[in-house]
C-alpha cells in the first residue's frame, strides 16, 4: 500500500525532472509515475515561493477566486492551471488499471487538491490524496476529506508559512502537523521558508515511518 512518504518522495522528484512522464504546459508541471501497483499524479510546486507569496497581495481579493458548480469557491489561478491539464490526465488515468494517488507540494499541493476533487466528479477513484506545504485551495465541497489522506504542515521553527495562505479562502480538511528533525535542508537566501522545502517534508515523514516501524 502506498504511503505518504512515497508521495512526498514523488513530489521531491518533480523538482529533479523525474521519474515519470511530464505533462508541461509551460506553467503547470505534472508527473505521472508508478509506486508499487499505484499510479501517482504529482504536481510540481513553484520554484520561487517568495515571489508567489507576495503575489497573493498584488491581486484584488475578488479576482482571486472562482465559484465552481461542483467544487465551490476555489483559487482561480490554480483552477486555471488544473483545467490546462485535467482532460489529458483524466484520459490517461482511464487507461490505467489499479490504484491511483494524487499529490503535490507548495503551489502544486493546491493544484493537486483541486484536480483530485474535480477528477472525482469525473469518475476517478483515488486510493490516496496527500499533499505537503499545502496552501488554501478552497473547501472543495467535501470532495476531499481526511479519509482520503493528509495535508502536511512542517512546524519546525521557523514554521512553514505557506499553509497559512491565502487567508481569503478555505481549505478542505485540517492540516497534519509534522516536524522535520535535524539535519534539514536550509534555504540561506530565504531562511523563513526553510521549513517549506520539500526535502524537509520527506525527512519528517521518513522519521515518522521509521518510528512506527520500530515501535514495539
Amino acid at each position: 500500500m502506498i504511503t505518504d512518504l512515497d508521495l512526498a518522495l514523488a513530489c521531491q522528484a518533480t523538482y529533479n525532472n523525474g521519474p515519470g512522464n511530464l505533462i508541461d504546459t509551460g506553467v503547470t508541471h505534472v508527473f505521472l509515475s508508478t509506486v508499487g501497483d499505484t499510479t501517482v499524479i504529482a504536481f510540481e510546486g513553484t520554484t520561487d515561493p517568495t515571489e508567489w507569496l507576495i503575489d497573493f497581495e498584488a491581486i484584488p481579493v475578488d479576482e482571486r477566486t472562482f465559484n465552481h458548480a461542483d467544487l465551490g469557491l476555489v483559487h482561480l489561478g490554480w483552477w486555471q492551471d488544473v483545467t490546462s491539464v485535467a482532460a489529458t490526465i483524466i484520459a490517461k488515468l482511464n487507461t490505467i488499471p489499479g490504484p491511483k494517488a494524487c499529490t503535490g507540494h507548495s503551489k502544486g499541493a493546491g493544484e493537486a487538491l483541486i484536480f483530485a476533487a474535480y477528477a472525482k466528479t469525473q469518475g476517478i477513484v483515488w486510493s490516496r490524496v496527500s499533499t505537503f506545504g499545502t496552501p488554501h485551495p478552497g473547501a472543495l465541497n467535501g470532495l476531499i476529506t481526511s479519509k482520503d489522506g493528509n495535508d502536511y504542515w512542517n512546524i519546525q521553527v521557523p514554521m512553514d508559512p505557506v499553509p497559512l495562505v491565502p487567508p481569503y479562502i478555505a481549505r478542505p480538511r485540517p492540516l497534519t502537523q509534522v516536524t522535520a528533525p535535524e539535519p534539514q535542508v536550509t534555504m540561506p537566501n530565504c531562511p523563513e521558508l526553510t521549513s517549506h522545502h520539500i526535502n524537509n517534508y520527506t525527512t519528517a515523514l521518513a522519521a515518522i515511518q521509521s518510528k512506527q516501524a520500530n515501535a514495539p
